[in-house]
């Protein structure tokens, strides 16, 4: 959730676009390797997801 409340998101439109981003970079190899290394833990995104869940 706090990766969503910080853009000014939803957590489901948030996923929709990181989804639809990491579909797009899927079919090209060399965008993959210019992304920056977040380091944000599977974790925190898995219990925003769950939070956001429990709160609808």
């Amino acid at each position: 959730m706090a990766l969503a409340t910080r853009e000014g998101l939803s957590v489901s439109s948030f996923a929709v676009r990181e989804l639809s981003e990491v579909a797009r970079r899927a079919d090209n190899p060399a965008l993959l390797g210019d992304l920056p290394d977040l380091a944000v833990p599977a974790e925190d995104i898995v219990t925003d997801l769950e939070a956001a869940r429990t709160g609808r």
